[in-house]
């Protein structure tokens, strides 16, 4: 039997591949054991330093529940400490013994050396080869189906409180599921609510969904920010003043399918919107049910 030719192989040009330095920054969730997660990684390439985060580790909310927030905290500053330290060394054995760590329970890895294209791909390569909770492409799937169910239940909320609202004012109807031009050329905004006194978008926030009810609430909190502007515009016909809030509908103590850890989870989320929304001198309101969101919106409107 004749040989059969090796097919044609193509490597990549050797010289567009430069050296790149990475250490693994972990940290331990609890003070005396010898488990350790890593957070991040440290990576030069050429004169070029970047510190990157490890992204999903809000995933461990799941497991450590409150405590994941002093798990984060000592994730960023450790980080930023790193990236402060090596802004002006070079990232090798000698300069990170130097380093002043944040908190005992914070450790570096070995220096690892690899040849990378750009700083990107190295960071890239590093945290699939030390982090287990580095985002691929099957997380991500994951998230994006948990962030379609949140959308999903949102919509549903929104026609919850409508039904809610009509049944009592049913002039109130064509306040709802707006839609306004920024600009020409730009995507339609879509607003919840707008009324005469108050201009709202509705979000849901549940255990299950937590992740994606988080995302689309903050995009929820943007689009009430343009709202806010678009209101010197005219878009409202009205010249007094108006409140822009979201308003949450969430899981509370009072559900009795809802674990403890996952109440716990839901506030940690209510106070993340709510620092969001106060940067942007917005209103996040938790409500617990469509119908108190109803009747808050026909009371304000009646003030």
């Amino acid at each position: 039997m004749p040989p059969v030719a090796a097919p044609t192989l193509q490597f990549p040009d050797a010289s567009l591949f430069r050296r790149a330095e990475a250490v693994a920054v972990y940290v331990s969730p609890l003070a005396y054991a010898d488990e350790r997660i890593c957070i991040g990684i440290a990576a030069r390439l050429g004169d070029t330093l970047k510190v990157a985060p490890v992204p999903g580790l809000r995933r461990l909310r799941c497991s450590y529940g409150k405590s994941f927030r002093t798990l984060d905290l000592a994730a960023k500053l450790a980080l930023e400490s790193l990236a402060i330290h090596l802004a002006t060394r070079p990232l090798v054995e000698a300069t990170l013994k130097d380093w002043a760590r944040p908190s005992p329970g914070v450790f570096l890895g070995d220096v690892q050396v690899t040849s990378a294209r750009n700083i990107d791909q190295a960071i890239d390569a590093l945290l699939r080869e030390f982090s287990s909770l580095y985002a691929t492409d099957a997380p991500a799937e994951e998230e994006e189906v948990e962030e379609r169910a949140a959308g999903v239940s949102s919509a549903r909320l929104e026609r919850m409180v409508k039904e809610q609202v009509l049944a009592l004012r049913p002039e109130f109807s064509s306040r709802f599921d707006r839609r306004y031009q920024v600009s020409e050329g730009a995507r339609s905004l879509r607003i919840g609510y707008s009324g005469q006194r108050i201009v709202s978008n509705f979000a849901l926030l549940w255990p299950t969904q937590l992740s994606g009810g988080v995302r689309n609430s903050k995009a929820k909190l943007w689009d009430l920010v343009q709202a806010r502007d678009g209101a010197t515009a005219g878009w409202f016909g009205t010249s007094q003043p108006m409140s822009f809030e979201l308003l949450v509908h969430h899981a509370s103590e009072n559900d009795v399918a809802v674990t403890e850890r996952g109440i716990a989870n839901v506030k940690e989320a209510l106070e993340e919107l709510e620092t969001e929304a106060d940067k942007h001198d917005l209103r996040c309101r938790p409500i617990l049910s469509p119908e108190a969101i109803a009747n808050y919106l026909i009371e304000t409107e009646s003030a």
